[in-house]
């Protein structure tokens, strides 16, 4: 596919080639908690940040300053503050609170640095070399609770585009936090929802469940979905976020298992990061699939024609395709009646 090309400087390149330096401020202060630090005290000195954060002065004010430069701080007198139109992102139990995922991030970038070996040698970071989802509280909470930092919006969006109505049941499919399942309780309050995840997530589903006071209609269900049966005799089937982290046969057996799921007439609602055809495009989907190629076996970003050719194996037909958040797309596919 031909495509625009922008005029290529020196000044851009270089610029490219040095992002993570302001990548690595932000992930570190997040790690260090001095967002945290500064929204509880207000206007702090950097050394009364350090202290708090338990790091050096000088290093601390050194970095304090690069927020401000990256206009994430201000500083007035000598003294930091978080400005109010930055809190409700950087500052824990801030409306759009992005400290999670930004956690995540920052665990990924040891997996990110060995990038170089991972393309030589053709496979990701041993498992044991990576931070461990399944073994560290720590790392498993900041995924799961960062995919619902980063999936509120896009549940809210998919819950208005289709607009369910009546005694409907859904099966959140690796559903993590539970954030779609209760966007979708919430919006119907006859519909019934079920998180399905693995046994040591479904705990983090279940106390945002209870804290929403949910938990009469939203409910949990321990399992891998790569392994044991799935619920059954459900309207709707949401798979989102998944299929990138699996490969192309553990794909078609995941289309198998939501095919069983569903009652005839029911909708899979297929929500991931499609490449084009030519895998070039759109450049997150792009980037996203080398995030996949340092931590997994088998994973990739898939194109719209390539799910949609295995769903139609498995006996799917194709229904709408909507946009939802800033690079997602869900793909809706129905289970006909009597089959």
């Amino acid at each position: 596919m031909t495509r625009h090309r922008d005029r290529l400087t020196i000044e851009a390149l270089t610029s490219l080639g040095s992002q993570y330096m302001e990548s690595r401020i932000l992930l570190t202060a997040v790690r260090l908690g001095l967002f945290a630090v500064i929204g509880r005290s207000g206007p702090a000195a950097a050394a009364e940040v350090a202290d708090a954060s338990g790091t050096d002065p000088r290093a601390c004010g050194m970095l304090l300053d690069a927020l401000c430069a990256l206009d994430l701080l201000e500083k007035r007198d000598g003294r930091y503050l978080v400005p109010p139109d930055r809190t409700e992102f950087l500052v824990p139990g801030g409306a759009h609170y992005v400290g999670d995922i930004l956690g995540h991030h920052e665990r990924l970038w040891a997996r990110w640095s060995r990038l170089t070996e991972v393309v030589t040698s053709g496979r990701p970071v041993p498992r044991d070399e990576q931070p461990g989802f399944r073994e560290d509280e720590g790392a498993r909470r900041d995924f799961i609770l960062g995919m619902a930092n980063i999936g509120a919006a896009g549940a809210r969006e998919l819950v208005l585009a289709l607009d369910p109505r009546g005694p409907l049941t859904l099966l959140d499919l690796g559903g993590g936090p539970g954030t779609y399942a209760l966007a979708f309780a919430e919006h119907d309050p006859d519909l019934r929802a079920v998180v399905f995840d693995l046994p040591e997530v479904v705990p983090i589903a279940e106390e945002r469940i209870a804290a929403r006071g949910l938990a009469h209609r939203v409910s949990t269900a321990a399992g891998d979905y790569l392994v044991d049966e799935l619920p059954g005799g459900n309207d709707l089937v949401l798979v989102s976020n998944i299929i990138h982290s699996l490969g192309d046969d553990e794909v078609k057996a995941l289309f198998r298992r939501a095919h069983r799921a569903l009652k005839p007439g029911g909708r899979l609602l297929l929500k991931d990061f499609y490449v084009e055809e030519d895998r070039t495009a759109p450049l997150w989907p792009a980037v996203f699939s080398v995030n996949m190629l340092v931590g997994t076996e088998r994973g990739r970003s898939y194109s719209e024609g390539e799910v949609r050719g295995w769903l139609a194996d498995e006996g799917f037909t194709a229904g709408a395709r909507l946009q939802v958040a800033k690079h997602s797309t869900v793909l809706i596919f129905h289970r006909p009646q009597g089959r």
